[in-house]
Parts: C-alpha cells; sequence; structure tokens
C-alpha cells in the first residue's frame, strides 16, 4: 500500500500593519502624553519675560456714559500663552495713552475658545466696577499646539497676590513655591490647565501617537531586518535558505522577500 507523501501545511498570510488595538494603544499614549507635555509647559515656562502685545480700545459699560479703556494683551513663549482682558476706570493716566484701536480690532488679538471667557464678562457689565481695573485671562499649554487652558482673575481681597485662578476655570491651582517669588505676586501662580483646546488638542495627540506608533513598531522591524539577512522568516524565524525568493513561508505562510 503507497504511503502518501506528507506535504506541509501552508498557513494564509497573515494581516500586515499595526492592528486595531495597537492603534488604540497608541491614540491614548498620545494623548496621555499631550497632556504630560502642557503641564510641563506649565510647570517650567515662565511668561513673565515673554514676548507680548497689547491692543487698547474705548470702552464702557452698557448703562454709563462715561468712557474708559480695555486693553487685551498676547503673552507668548516656547509650548505657552496668555490672554487678558483688563478694563480700566476713567481716572488719569489710563485714559490719556493711546493708539485705540477698536473693540473688534482688539477683541481679535485672542483666538476664538479664549473670547467668551475674555469678553462675556464686559457685555454683561451694565456700570464700572469698584476697582481701579478688572482683569479677567486665560493661560494655555501644549507643544506642538496649544492643547489645554484654564482661567484667571485679579483678586482685590489678597495683595500683592493680584491673580488667583478662578475656581471653576478648569485648573489646578498650585502654589507659590512652585514659582519664583516675583512672578508669583504679579503673574498668576503656576497651574496645571485641563480644559481642552480641542484642535489643538487632537493635533498633539496624533502627532505624539504617530510617535509612539513608531517607538512600539521600531523592535520588530529590527528583529525582521535582522531575521531577512539571516536567510529566516521575517514572522516566525523558519529557516528560508532554500526557500525560492517570492514563496510563502511553510510555517506562517508570509512572503518571502528577497534582500534589497
Amino acid at each position: 500500500m503507497a504511503i502518501p507523501a506528507i506535504m506541509p501545511k501552508i498557513k494564509g498570510p497573515r494581516r500586515r500593519g499595526p492592528g486595531p488595538i495597537r492603534i488604540a494603544l497608541c491614540v491614548l499614549l498620545g494623548a496621555v502624553s499631550t497632556v504630560g507635555v502642557a503641564w510641563v509647559c506649565a510647570l517650567e515656562v515662565q511668561l513673565q519675560y515673554a514676548t507680548s502685545e497689547m491692543r487698547s480700545c474705548i470702552w464702557r459699560p452698557s448703562s454709563s456714559s462715561i468712557k474708559g479703556r480695555m486693553d487685551v494683551e498676547h503673552w507668548g513663549r516656547f509650548g505657552s500663552a496668555r490672554y487678558a482682558c483688563c478694563v480700566m476706570r476713567p481716572d488719569p493716566p489710563w485714559t490719556d495713552v493711546g493708539p485705540f484701536v477698536t473693540q473688534t480690532n482688539a477683541r481679535a488679538l485672542t483666538p476664538a475658545w479664549a473670547q467668551q471667557v475674555l469678553f462675556d464678562w464686559t457685555d454683561q457689565q451694565q456700570d464700572w466696577p469698584p476697582e481701579a481695573f478688572t482683569v479677567q485671562g486665560v493661560d494655555c499649554r501644549g507643544w506642538p499646539f496649544h492643547a489645554l487652558w484654564c482661567a484667571y482673575a485679579r483678586n482685590p481681597e489678597t495683595e500683592p497676590d493680584l491673580w488667583y485662578w478662578v475656581s471653576n476655570g478648569g485648573g489646578i491651582a498650585l502654589g507659590d513655591g512652585m514659582m519664583p517669588s516675583d512672578p508669583a505676586d504679579w503673574w498668576p501662580r503656576a497651574a496645571l490647565p485641563c480644559l481642552p483646546i480641542w484642535p489643538g488638542f487632537i493635533a498633539d495627540t496624533m502627532v505624539f501617537a504617530t510617535c509612539w506608533l513608531v517607538v512600539l513598531a521600531a523592535p520588530a522591524a529590527i528583529r525582521g531586518a535582522l531575521r531577512r539577512r539571516k536567510g529566516l522568516c521575517v514572522r516566525c524565524a523558519y529557516d528560508l535558505r532554500v526557500t525560492a525568493s517570492g514563496s510563502r513561508c511553510p510555517d506562517c505562510g508570509t512572503t518571502r522577500t528577497p534582500l534589497g
């Protein structure tokens, strides 16, 4: 009786490229990296000596005929930016300094995501505030795009600490010890922003997710290159030195590619 020849069973090719689980993991790591980088910028990048721009315009409350001024300011440095809207009572020397632009031009200095926090309170103001000047600001961090933000305001009850983080402003306030004493007195203390700036957050997440994808894929790519040089299957290390180029691996079904 003839004995049938035993032939190796050739499996079908396996799917190449990162699977959905790895992609999801990289996206998650990208989001975590986005938050981590933004918080590092909040702790390490000081805006006291950052490049700045200010636009001033004539402003008055809706129920008042007395005109004062509004200053809109922007400070920017690596991975960090701060925007503030300051309303000043019509007392010298505030109204004697120009030049002035239109309110529309002044507000255009700030990004769209910050304008509601910065300007809604001025639109709702019926009369002049009791303080000489009132400030509302936002602080945003992230790299390569700004991804997270939080809000601050002037606290008239805690001189010389002129600024405080709004309790519902989306930030985790830190103490003076996180910053040198002078900036802590005249600038908002360090805070970890928690509110997302969605376009920047998504863009940063995709950038870092791509980096994580490369990092996680690098060991397999290096291992595959070494196996190919030795004449082994790049996936399962089966000896392919006697297998014709372009044929499939008898063990896993991966197509053998020639050295090029």
